[in-house]
């Protein structure tokens, strides 16, 4: 599955709707430390109530999670897994396409893949004219400090070192 193209029949080309998903892939885990979407409305933008992005990760334990970032409002967003709902949030800016940006998404869990899908906002919607579409912005993975880099050099150093005195001894 792709994203509809930018031009064509589609009703919304160039985002991504029911049936349609981004996934992406890691060289190693990363810490997720934000993404953002645009266009995730709840009405009366386009007759839509409660759109809702779906957002699927394998962790690097190979554990697999889901999650739902639901639009409940012109600035509120709820990001959820498993019933439970966490605020963590940058409020959509209003007159800007309901731009969302979800913070520290999975904790400290790192993550081997990512996949971005829709789901229907509100089943019951009668003149839903075009449920849950949007668009992927971005995604900022954790980059190692240099003091970590420095502190991995030391052990290594070290480790060396005693190999070396070691093969004096």
């Amino acid at each position: 599955m792709g994203v509809s193209p930018l031009s064509g029949s589609e009703r919304t080309p160039g985002e991504i709707d029911i049936g349609e998903s981004i996934k992406g892939s890691f060289s190693h885990a990363v810490q997720i430390k934000n993404f953002s979407v645009g266009l995730l409305f709840n009405g009366p933008e386009y007759k839509d109530v409660k759109e809702k992005a779906v957002v699927s990760v394998v962790y690097a334990d190979n554990s697999k999670a889901s999650f739902s970032l639901i639009a409940t409002g012109d600035t509120n967003a709820t990001w959820s897994v498993s019933g439970s709902t966490v605020n963590m949030l940058s409020q959509a800016t209003l007159g800007k396409g309901g731009a969302w940006s979800v913070v520290n998404p999975f904790g400290n869990k790192l993550v081997k893949s990512i996949a971005f899908g829709a789901d229907y906002g509100t089943p019951s919607c009668k003149g839903c004219t075009n449920q849950s579409d949007y668009t992927f912005m971005s995604i900022t993975a954790a980059v190692p400090e240099p003091e970590t880099y420095a502190m991995l050099l030391a052990g290594l150093a070290a480790i060396g070192a005693m190999v070396r005195r070691k093969k004096k001894v």
